[in-house]
């Protein structure tokens, strides 16, 4: 459900595992203090409770009431809880690690995992807690009848189907949403980013600042939905994309890379030359490649190199692992 940039995206991967299998060796104290700190909340949570059944890490799916699968999610922490008259209910634990206010209020993530155990269960009501350990944050929600909140997925899901739908990029439907890409308000973020990028950005005002941000953070957040995609179309579709596409593991992270726009710059038995005879000697034989008397300089050919080929070998240390596969 939730889509955030990279570096936060990692962070929030490790201390959910930690979480999820009590081992916090390879943290820093500050994300162990943390752990311990959701942990504990997790356990007074359910010692309010006769706990029927407990799990973690519990895959959900809300389906229609012809079985299609309609959305789906993992929950953190999935309790199964009875009162004192057998009565049954779902209790769901976000846990949040990041360091931006969440609220539980009418969370639909939380909602749409209460939804979902719901239906597997048999069972309509549900209390969801979020804990954010960063800001010592926790909170609880509920609903009685599980119908209200999937007729409320529902129609997010509906407003999403139309074809030509409103622009309203706040709204919650956007990570439903088949127009995400050529939608209108995502157009606007870009046209805004345009005009950015042709002003001097050392003469920025804060506020300025503040709308990039902004406007880069919808765009991350779709850039890794078509990177997300992209993994999976490789894997269901014979290895890549177009003959452009394939992917590629850097530093244990599946990326899509595009080793056409490589092989599009230098010849391909040049560029597989990498992986024995080093980034100089790569840069003469990409010189030697191309060079045509008359119609370029060596010295051109050499500053195309540093801007085309260098950087993509900076940022992947293992490219000569990559460039074998």
């Amino acid at each position: 459900y939730e889509n955030e940039t990279n570096e936060h995206s990692e962070r929030g991967t490790l201390l959910h595992k930690a979480c999820e299998t009590s081992d916090l060796s390879e943290l820093n104290y500050e994300d162990k203090e943390q752990c311990i700190w959701a942990m504990e909340r997790v356990v007074e949570i359910a010692s309010n409770h006769n706990v029927v059944k407990a799990f973690k890490e519990k895959k959900l799916e809300i389906k229609n009431e012809n079985g299609d699968v309609l959305n789906f999610g993992t929950a953190d922490v999935l309790l199964i809880v009875e009162d004192e008259y057998g009565e049954q209910k779902v209790v769901v634990i976000d846990y949040k690690f990041g360091f931006a206010p969440v609220s539980v209020k009418n969370n639909i993530q939380l909602q749409s995992y209460g939804v979902g155990a719901c239906q597997e269960f048999g069972l309509t009501k549900c209390d969801y807690w979020i804990i954010q350990p960063a800001l010592a944050y926790c909170a609880c929600d509920s609903f009685d009848d599980v119908n209200v909140p999937y007729q409320r997925i529902v129609n997010t899901i509906l407003e999403t189907e139309v074809e030509n739908p409103k622009v309203n990029p706040d709204k919650e439907a956007c990570k439903y949403c088949k127009h995400r890409l050529d939608c209108q308000a995502v157009k606007d973020t870009q046209q805004g980013l345009v005009v950015y990028t042709q002003s001097d950005i050392s003469n920025l005002q804060p506020n300025e600042v503040a709308d990039i941000l902004d406007k880069i953070a919808v765009l991350k957040k779709i850039m890794k939905d078509m990177e997300q995609k992209a993994i999976e179309y490789i894997d269901n579709n014979g290895g890549e994309i177009e003959g452009r596409y394939k992917r590629v593991t850097v530093r244990g992270k599946s990326k899509p890379f595009n080793v056409g726009k490589v092989y599009s710059l230098v010849p391909e038995h040049i560029i597989r030359k990498y992986a024995t005879i080093g980034k100089t000697n790569l840069e003469k034989a990409f010189v030697d490649a191309n060079y045509k008397k008359g119609e370029n300089t060596k010295k051109a050919l050499k500053e195309a190199f540093k801007t085309k080929i260098s950087p993509f070998m900076e940022f992947y240390p293992d490219s000569k692992k990559l460039i074998k596969q």
